[in-house]
């Protein structure tokens, strides 16, 4: 479809397909790129018609330019119904431009396009009598539905993130109230939120888990750093009731524990050591290897 639009200027091919982009996303920019489009295949025509204009003309003063309005009745022969939809259409999305409009529903996706179609058909077979286009509906149904079902897919992901995180003990109070102002599952509607749009939800919910994960390794972190004396002067204490259990004097466990006590550097340890017979050697005479 439009593949005439080449005929009266070959980059709005390119704006047509700005159009395509936008209804994949499902996004509200739909609106401004049919806008420019239509902006721009207008003053393209006039071009082509040596139609005089004022370059701050939009589509709606273009269209009510008496000359262009000959050419559209006259020449091209469109209806007047045809002229009147297109007109109402202009105003439609200048409207929704200036208001911002987030919903982008498959409906007024397809009778927009559809009311530019007639008069961009009626403008083709003017310059082309061999011209022969059909409004594929099924098409723009078949991008649109690819939209939704990505929806539903980050829907169900920012769910499950959300539930996974509402469980978080490690949460932050500024991350909870993230949680809260975060719609469930049910209160998503395909139509008003745009993929751009969840996007930007699912990532604000990584961030959280990333910060809660950061959060839990600092703290494992710090509780090793204040448990790590103590797992060294237990393993001393291990290493010595062995020999005194065992009742031998092992070079092995005696250079092991001289090795923890140089480690955290303890002289009430060495003091221990020191003060227990061992077949009449001393620790600090035995020999200490690296």
């Amino acid at each position: 479809m439009f593949k005439y639009l080449k005929d009266i200027n070959p980059l709005l091919n390119q704006r047509y397909m700005t159009i395509i982009r936008n209804i994949k996303a499902g996004s509200e920019s739909f609106y401004d790129s049919l806008g420019n489009l239509v902006d721009n295949y207008l003053k393209g025509i006039a071009d082509k018609e040596k139609i005089t204009l004022e370059p701050t003309f939009s589509s709606g003063r273009i269209l009510d330019d008496s000359k262009f309005r000959e050419f559209l009745f006259d020449r091209v022969k469109i209806s007047r119904t045809d002229y009147k939809s297109f007109r109402n259409m202009v105003r439609f999305i200048n409207e929704h431009k200036h208001e911002n409009e987030k919903a982008l529903l498959i409906d007024v996706v397809l009778k927009n396009l559809e009311i530019f179609f007639n008069v961009y058909v009626a403008v083709a077979k003017h310059y082309n009598h061999a011209a022969n286009e059909f409004f594929d509906s099924d098409y723009f149904k078949a991008i649109f539905k690819e939209n939704v079902q990505e929806i539903k897919r980050l829907q169900h992901e920012i769910l499950s993130l959300k539930e996974k995180l509402e469980k978080e003990k490690n949460i932050s109070l500024t991350h909870s109230e993230v949680l809260k102002n975060i719609n469930a599952l049910e209160n998503f509607l395909p139509e008003v939120e745009t993929l751009n749009e969840l996007s930007i939800t699912l990532n604000k919910l990584k961030d959280i888990e990333i910060e809660t994960l950061n959060t839990k390794i600092d703290n494992a972190l710090a509780l090793l750093l204040e448990l790590g004396d103590s797992i060294r002067e237990n393993r001393i204490l291990s290493l010595a009731n062995i020999n005194l259990i065992t009742g031998t004097d092992n070079k092995f466990f005696n250079q092991s524990i001289l090795k923890s006590m140089k480690i955290i550097n303890d002289g009430g340890f060495l003091k221990y050591f020191e003060n227990r017979p061992k077949n009449n050697e001393k620790v600090e005479d035995l020999e200490f290897k690296d």
